[in-house]
């Protein structure tokens, strides 16, 4: 399939040297977040001839490499990857959704051919042994601690405990591996100032919504961990004491203590599409009110972490929509 057609999310597919008729895409989904869950790529393409499926030979461990952009945003977005095709169904229609996920990811999510340890290292240097194929953007840490890689044992998984026991969040952000607290990234500064209800500004939100999880924080965080060291004897996390104990494998208290911390979703908010948003950056928000007294609501959070972000491309609309998370 030749030709290049100019969208303003997905500019190119390439698989086998061949470039995707991009006319054919109906729509486009590029989900980032601040965990392993993610990045993902769902596409929609209309194949009635099955020239994808047939001609072409794409099946599912298939890779393309995709190029995502924001042409009409100074190119904010502008991403080269390659992408491995998770799953493709087609519907009645003939129209195959292709679910995929980068590949330095999905190498990550492989089980372990070997198994290794790491004693007392940085964190830095575990992560080059075992994500060496991408950059990373790595916090300092102020202790150390041992970890060990099983073999049938996936590295997406290891990274998991490992972000958990530090109190950190590990992500994929457009090619980079971020790993750092919660609490780093609240603290950086906003890369935009969106407001609501005021239609003279050029990052506005359109529409909002406030979570109501109450209970499913609480079922999260109300534990108080405890684990057992042979010196020390019972080690106590010093947060939720008097929450319902639940005995673990930490013998440090930091570790026990950084066992209870999650990201809270504090905001759903959709908006016109922005390619500068991305999974783990902050934004300013102003909630303008009708009220002249009293102009701004100051309930509503005023600076989040994109915890998620979704590009949306379909009918020549392009669409964001962002869960902003915090560090309580």
């Amino acid at each position: 399939m030749a030709g290049l057609h100019e969208h303003q999310l997905v500019q190119s597919i390439i698989f086998n040297g061949e470039k995707l008729d991009l006319s054919f895409l109906s729509r486009a989904n590029f989900i980032e977040t601040i965990s392993l869950d993610g990045p993902k790529l769902i596409i929609v393409f209309d194949d009635k001839e099955s020239i994808l499926r047939d001609d072409l030979g794409i099946t599912e461990k298939s890779v393309m490499t995709i190029v995502l952009a924001d042409p009409f945003n100074s190119d904010v977005l502008d991403w080269s990857a390659d992408w491995v095709v998770m799953t493709m169904p087609v519907d009645e229609g003939d129209n195959v959704t292709f679910n995929l996920m980068p590949k330095v990811l999905c190498d990550l999510k492989k089980p372990s051919l070997v198994g290794r340890c790491f004693v007392k290292q940085a964190v830095s240097n575990i992560l080059q042994h075992l994500a060496p194929n991408m950059p990373h953007d790595v916090g300092v840490f102020p202790f150390k601690l041992d970890f060990h890689l099983l073999p049938a044992q996936r590295t997406s998984r290891l990274l998991r405990q490992i972000a958990k026991e530090l109190g950190a969040v590990v992500f994929i952000r457009r090619g980079i591996l971020v790993f750092r607290t919660l609490a780093e990234l609240q603290q950086r500064s906003a890369k935009y100032q969106y407001h609501y209800n005021d239609t003279r500004q050029k990052y506005q939100i359109a529409k909002f919504t406030l979570p109501n999880d109450e209970s499913i924080v609480a079922d999260l965080t109300q534990r108080c961990y405890m684990g057992w060291d042979d010196v020390k004897g019972i080690v106590k996390s010093t947060r939720h004491m008097g929450a319902p104990i639940e005995h673990t494998g930490a013998t440090s208290q930091a570790v026990l203590n950084n066992l209870t911390k999650i990201p809270i979703t504090v905001l759903d908010a959709n908006m016109q599409g922005n390619g500068g948003l991305q999974a783990g950056d902050c934004i300013d928000i102003v909630w303008n009110r009708s009220d002249l007294e009293k102009p701004i609501d100051e309930s509503l959070p005023v600076k989040v972490v994109l915890g998620t972000v979704a590009h949306s491309f379909a009918g020549k609309r392009y669409l964001n929509r962002i869960k902003g998370v915090l560090d309580k």
